[in-house]
């Protein structure tokens, strides 16, 4: 693999409780965490509501302050970037986000919220570029004069990804890019997504809870469960022969993925449990059908399995699997 263009280590970010009468227990919202995305790659980051994906991905932008851990560009930690090294460094991370019609400001015209990026990093004639931009994601340069209202969702989604496009980025994360969209909308973006990486060499953290999208955009995949990493690797091994129990559960639940090798769907026990009170050792076991008494004694360490350069945090896996 390619040296990594941008990393994590060690990653964790805890919330203070929040109680009107009484305080209540921190949030523990990524525990632990390594990944890294080498230059022109992407990386997918799967699970459940509440799993830690969108935290994870603020702090690998440097948006949120981790509690423990670091992120590093190029090698260098993001704590030693200071005054204009940050606002260089600003100008390669930029991200995605999931609402269209909230990352939008609906008192200006998109060609000026596009323009923003150019004229603050010192990048030459906006207007041209502007007009390039919009071609780039598949709208016109008649669009820079429109307002947010005036487009659909998707052309919306397509304004958010010619915005964050309009600094020359290495770097994007595209937080759940499509979950608001239409399914056959869904398909433009993308495809848009995958045309851009291919020809700009953007390096990408997909997060989602779309495997079958994941698996046609990545080529890595990690699987989060309360906070935690459960099974992370290549992702056709890991969506084609999946061995921790909830990332089995997970592509259970996706029939339109791999329809042939198609099997029953596994069903979780309960809901997932509060982040402010995890179950101890395996985060997973409480609603883990392999679970025996030992899951509840250690955290399981995310261990290389199978050769196939995937790992998995499962204490049972050579069993599972």
């Amino acid at each position: 693999m390619s040296a990594a263009l941008i990393e994590a280590k060690n990653l964790s970010k805890t919330f203070p409780g929040k109680g009107m009468f009484r305080k209540s227990r921190p949030v523990q919202a990524v525990r632990g965490i390594d990944v890294s995305v080498a230059r022109a790659e992407a990386v997918g980051v799967v699970g459940e509501s509440g799993s830690g994906k969108s935290t994870l991905g603020r702090l690998m932008l440097g948006l949120m302050p981790a509690t423990a851990g670091s992120v590093t560009v190029d090698g260098r930690p993001l704590s030693d970037f200071t005054g204009s090294e940050w606002r260089r460094l600003r100008q390669r991370l930029q991200i995605v986000f999931q609402d269209p019609y909230g990352s939008l400001d609906p008192r200006r015209r998109i060609g000026s919220q596009i323009a923003d990026g150019i004229r603050l990093h010192g990048r030459g004639e906006a207007a041209e570029q502007v007009t390039a931009l919009l071609n780039r994601v598949g709208l016109e340069a008649a669009h820079a004069q429109r307002f947010p209202h005036e487009f659909s969702g998707g052309q919306r989604q397509r304004i958010g990804i010619a915005r964050a496009l309009s600094t020359a980025p290495d770097f994007l994360v595209a937080d759940e890019p499509v979950s608001a969209l239409d399914v056959s909308i869904q398909a433009q973006v993308i495809q848009l997504l995958a045309d851009l990486r291919r020809d700009l060499g953007l390096a990408m953290l997909f997060i989602s809870h779309d495997l079958p999208v994941v698996a046609q955009l990545c080529d890595r995949v990690i699987v989060m469960y309360l906070g935690r990493v459960m099974e992370e690797g290549p992702a056709r091994p890991v969506f084609h022969r999946p061995v921790h129990p909830y990332t089995r559960a997970l592509l259970s639940a996706t029939p339109r993925l791999d329809a042939a090798r198609r099997k029953e769907r596994i069903l979780l026990k309960g809901d997932p449990p509060s982040p402010a009170d995890p179950p101890s050792g395996c985060v997973f076991r409480t609603r883990c059908q392999h679970a025996v008494e030992a899951c509840a004694q250690a955290v399981p360490e995310l261990a290389p399995f199978g050769g196939d350069g995937r790992r998995v945090a499962c204490i049972r896996a050579a069993e599972i699997g």
